[in-house]
């Protein structure tokens, strides 16, 4: 992708600069799309670059910064994409210290237009996303320009109807008659050209832009125009081939030849275009060919140039139907030519588009572990799609090799089950079994079969030969990472620093592992500044460090940005969302699943979108049934709880717990150190519940024996949770003195290690408490200053409303006041005689619901019984 702060008119239009016709309703269409998407999308050649260009430079004069890409296929690679919208910002002159390109996108009052050229060249699911939240999130002042030969999946019915988006379709480019004759005026004017002859290539033409201007160059060269324009017939289409076949005509046959050769590359310099025409003089004909316009030169790169992109279609086209043997061919020697300047990516491009898969095979099967070790994974999948897979299966090393990027894109799943279509574990290829021994492991950890894993991965560790550093650090990376998950960090350290001796740090797809992993023992140990700073170098270990870390590394990415978010860096853990969510979706890793959809909804309430938080949830429910993730499905349950929790909604919220109830799942989340249940588990939300709306003693009970627990196992981030529970508990238990000394032990901890969101996310009964505190630390003699501000920043996050909550206390809640109107219904039926089956008749609810409300009588009544119930509520008078 190329950015332009000011495009050169003639080298990025269709039209040449002296033939240009100005498109004034069009600009003024796209000049008055403020805070919103303009979407030119048409086939080839209606003029949409030109449209673009045109308005590009009307905003200009008008003062409004602009910036010009120019899509191509290499966009597809998210962190080179998300590199170049730092530029754009730049350019802008919007890009704001310490803040990511899509902050400086669409948090900016200064005017800007971002112009985005020939969209249809990205079809990454990641960019798109990335652009549409880009558009969504629009400024007033901003406005995005795309051109696109294909509607893109950028969300264009959500945006519809936000009234987000402009479209200007091919009928609304297609060219007036007034404007041909503008296009035509200089042999109008000289009397080349009558105005009928004019009106006859309108309505030949039907307006299309490419057309008309093939038609204005063909005409310079025609010796007869009437004849010319006598000759024109059949389709649109058709005009093209015709007008581009004139154009051609005039050119002599030894620069035809030159030309359709040179069209199969995306760009080329001299000594490319000498290999692919070993019979000519390269230089001079593209010398002759710049003087005609017909090669464009590329800004960024001296002495490269590219083709139009029409003419570079028609003259492949034309190529593959006069010449198929031919186009391989030239494919085939870019390839060789690629290779033996130390390109290998673009040489095993051309290799593929070549067809000679046997060729491809060959450069895949020299390069792939390089590959492997620099973490291409999605690269490597693209070229593997479109090799015949039957070929690929001929060549078990290579096919084994391929794996781990179908596991990375596709996921473990997809991999498994190309994984059982060979015996690897008998094989006589000493690359075949390695490998396999290595990813057999590692998918069923991705597929949460840890336990299984391990012993797997241990047995096949025995096994490994030498000389495979890939397969063996990845093996030592991938049982570190679940022995960690079954409770066994000091084993899964000593792994780690085996995998790190072995690949020395040349792998930096292992490096990234490596750091990801030890960095997931701090997070579990409450080290939250030393889990960031390994996250936030195993996302940049593959990438030039820069200031945002997003660079599409999703493995490590979601969890830096868990570390962003619980700093209360929540523009950057948006943006980390933007780019990790398609990704961490694709690849299906159940925690990974699981943060980052939690993170999209708390994000969503903390902005108080609920129904975009709801929606997150939901999503992450349908993928965990659909994908057979129970622990998904749960941990979606337990997150709509919450919500319903901090909304006040008692006995909504205790049915979504009670839905979250799998004792599988939390039977096993009691013996294992499962990430995305750290702090997010079915015993810990109903403790929540417990003190939000029933009797607090049982849960403050229950949390002494929990937070001795996750002490001793060294869990001090859920140690943390558990305390600033305790505090509440206590609070409603009327005990201050106690509350508040649990809360500074608690904080204590917290400003410590940076934690912010854990505190903040309990929401203004806990706000209520901090408040408190502050207020009785400030007016203390002695204070730490760091812990003062930390304070401050706390309650800051809270808000103001914290001063205002009203806290229950656990007596108080014995009172007429404690019970909802429908609990004094349930009441008023027990005296009755009415059963749980004749309540939920009458009440019209289930009988889980009605079971709910009995258990909430008795924990505000303090009472064991409805007969214990029916006594306390007449003693209170609740039934007068």
């Amino acid at each position: 992708m190329r950015v332009f702060s000011n495009p050169n008119p003639r080298n990025q239009r269709p039209l040449p600069a002296n033939a240009m016709v100005i498109r004034d309703d069009l600009i003024s269409k796209i000049k008055d799309t403020d805070g919103a998407l303009t979407l030119l999308s048409a086939p080839p050649g209606f003029g949409k670059t030109t449209v673009m260009a045109q308005a590009f430079h009307a905003l200009e004069e008008d003062g409004v910064s602009c910036a010009w890409l120019c899509a191509n296929a290499t966009d597809n690679d998210l962190p080179k994409f998300f590199n170049c919208l730092e530029k754009i910002a730049v350019v802008l002159g919007i890009a704001k210290p310490g803040s990511d390109a899509i902050t400086s996108l669409t948090d900016v009052s200064r005017p800007y237009a971002l112009f985005i050229d020939e969209l249809e060249n990205i079809h990454e699911r990641s960019v798109l996303s990335l652009i549409h939240e880009i558009i969504s999130h629009l400024p007033s002042c901003g406005r995005v320009v795309i051109s696109t030969r294909s509607n893109p999946a950028l969300g264009l019915s959500s945006l519809r109807v936000a009234g987000k988006v402009t479209e200007i379709d091919a009928s609304a480019l297609r060219f007036n008659l007034h404007e041909a004759s503008e296009l035509f005026s200089a042999p109008l004017a000289s009397g080349q050209l009558q105005s009928e002859d004019v009106y006859h290539l309108h309505k030949r033409t039907e307006g299309w832009a490419a057309a008309l201007w093939l038609a204005s160059i063909a005409l310079k060269q025609a010796k007869s125009p009437a004849e010319f324009i006598s000759q024109f017939s059949g389709s649109t289409g058709t005009f093209a081939e015709y007008l581009a076949e004139v154009v051609l005509g005039d050119q002599p046959i030894h620069m035809r030849r030159f030309l359709q050769r040179i069209s199969i590359l995306k760009q080329f310099n001299t000594s490319l275009c000498q290999e692919l025409n070993p019979d000519t003089e390269a230089e001079q004909l593209l010398s002759d060919l710049l003087s005609q316009s017909l090669i464009i030169p590329i800004e960024s790169r001296h002495g490269t140039w590219r083709l139009h992109g029409l003419f570079a279609d028609y003259l492949s086209n034309l190529l593959i139907g006069e010449s198929p043997d031919l186009y391989a061919e030239l494919h085939l020697a870019a390839s060789r030519w690629f290779d033996n300047n130390d390109q290998p990516a673009q040489a095993i491009d051309h290799a593929v588009k070549s067809k000679k898969y046997s060729y491809a095979i060959e450069l895949l099967s020299k390069h792939i572990e390089s590959l492997l070790q620099q973490g291409r994974m999605r690269l490597l999948s693209r070229w593997f799609t479109s090799i015949p897979s039957d070929l690929i299966a001929a060549q078990p090393p290579l096919f084994i090799m391929s794996l781990w990027a179908v596991a990375l894109t596709e996921g473990a799943h997809q991999a498994l089950k190309k994984l059982d279509q060979i015996d690897w574990r008998n094989n006589a290829d000493t690359h075949v079994r390695n490998h396999g021994a290595a990813l057999y492991p590692t998918l069923l950890g991705m597929m949460d079969r840890c336990e299984e894993a391990v012993q797997v991965g241990m047995d096949s560790l025995e096994n490994m030969d030498a000389g495979h550093e890939f397969a063996s650090a990845t093996l030592l990376n991938a049982i570190a990472h679940q022995i960690l998950i079954i409770g066994q960090p000091r084993d899964a350290q000593r792994m780690i620093d085996a995998a790190r001796r072995l690949h020395g740090g040349e792998s930096l797809f292992n490096r990234m592992y490596s750091e990801t992993t030890e960095g997931l023992i701090d997070m579990l140990h409450g080290r939250l500044r030393h889990a960031a700073a390994r996250f936030r170098l195993a996302v940049d270990v593959t990438h030039a460090v820069d200031k945002k870390h997003s660079h599409g590394n999703a493995w490590a990415g979601v969890l830096y940005a868990a570390t962003t978010y619980e700093s209360n860096d929540l523009q950057q853990t948006s943006q980390l969302i933007n780019v990790y969510l398609p990704l961490a979706r694709e690849v299906g890793i159940p925690d990974h699943l699981i943060l980052i959809y939690l993170l999209k909804c708390r994000l969503a309430f903390i902005e108080s979108d609920i129904d975009t938080a709801l929606e997150a949830v939901t999503e992450l429910e349908y993928l965990g049934h659909s994908r057979r993730l129970p622990r998904a499905v749960a941990a979606a349950q337990l997150e709509r709880g919450k919500i319903l929790l901090m909304q006040g909604s008692a006995e909504a919220s205790y049915d979504e717990l009670s839905r979250a109830e799998d004792p599988e799942i939390w039977g096993r989340e009691c013996k294992q150190l499962l990430l995305a249940h750290d702090i997010h588990y079915l015993r810990l939300a109903k403790l929540r519940w417990e003190i939000h709306f029933g009797n607090p003693m049982t849960a403050l009970h229950q949390i002494d024996g929990d937070l001795r627990e996750a002490r001793s196992s060294g869990r001090l981030h859920r140690a943390l949770v558990l305390q600033l529970l305790r505090a509440m508990a206590l609070q409603r238990c009327d005990n201050v003195p106690g509350c508040l000394k649990e809360l500074e032990e608690a904080l204590t901890f917290a400003a410590g290690e940076g934690y912010v969101r854990t505190v903040l996310d309990e929401g203004p009964a806990l706000g209520y408490i901090v408040a408190r505190f502050q207020q009785s630390y400030d007016a203390r003699e002695l204070k730490s200053p760091l812990f003062a501000d930390y304070l401050k920043k706390i309650t800051s996050g809270f808000g103001s409303l914290v001063h205002t909550y009203c806290w229950k206390s656990a007596s108080s809640s014995q009172g007429a006041d404690g019970l909802t109107r429908k609990e004094i219904e349930v009441l008023m039926l027990l005296t009755e005689g009415c059963s749980n089956v004749d309540l939920a008749d009458r009440l019209h609810v289930s009988n889980s619901t009605v079971r709910t409300h009995l258990r909430n009588i008795n924990s505000k009544l303090g009472t064991k019984s409805r007969t214990q119930a029916l006594a306390a509520a007449r003693r209170l008078s609740l039934l007068d």
